[in-house]
């Protein structure tokens, strides 16, 4: 996990251990929350993932972010031996951080396959505890500790400004979560 349990108590002001269980509890389960609201995950896994070429400069993978496009192969005889591997220096991650996980070739294009799958990739995908957005880590302590506060009882029961935090909390979770989403 990428939030850490000494985070959402210091977001919530807790300072004892007696919730402890409760509170990791919590935390998984807003992680888990802003991983559907995302519709992927967000720790850092390495993946080879199959595609067909079509002719153009453009890739785009099913997982991202992108961190590293680690080795690409292109080969019409499906073999993906070491002398179809394109040149590191000819890959390029679109946007830099490849939030959307376009990867493009600076000089040619991949190519076109309408049979099986020509292009073989493995790459790099999702954050660690360094690379993981600064907003995204708030949405998880937000969505965290609305399952925590939900867990004793508080979110439906309480009145006044406790009620009002709970609505903010979430609005603005969906609203991070919402920047990074997956559009195709």
């Amino acid at each position: 996990m990428l939030v850490s349990l000494e985070a959402l108590k210091d977001f919530n002001s807790i300072t004892v251990v007696d919730d402890d269980h409760l509170l990791y509890e919590s935390l998984q389960a807003g992680y888990k929350r802003l991983e559907e609201m995302l519709d992927y995950t967000l720790e850092s896994e390495i993946l080879t993932e199959y595609y067909k070429g079509h002719g153009d400069n453009e890739l785009i993978v099913n997982k991202f972010p992108v961190t590293v496009a680690k080795d690409i192969w292109d080969d019409s005889t499906f073999v993906f031996a070491d002398a179809t591997k394109i040149d590191p220096d000819d890959i390029l991650l679109l946007p830099p951080d490849s939030t959307y996980g376009i990867i493009r070739l600076i000089t040619g294009k991949f190519t076109a396959s309408e049979s099986l799958p020509n292009i073989k990739i493995t790459y790099t995908t999702g954050y660690t505890a360094v690379t993981f957005p600064r907003d995204l880590k708030n949405a998880t302590l937000m969505l965290a500790s609305l399952a925590y506060r939900q867990a004793k009882g508080g979110v439906n029961s309480v009145e006044g400004d406790q009620e009002d935090i709970t609505v903010t909390w979430f609005k603005n979770a969906k609203e991070i979560a919402n920047r990074y989403r997956k559009v195709r």
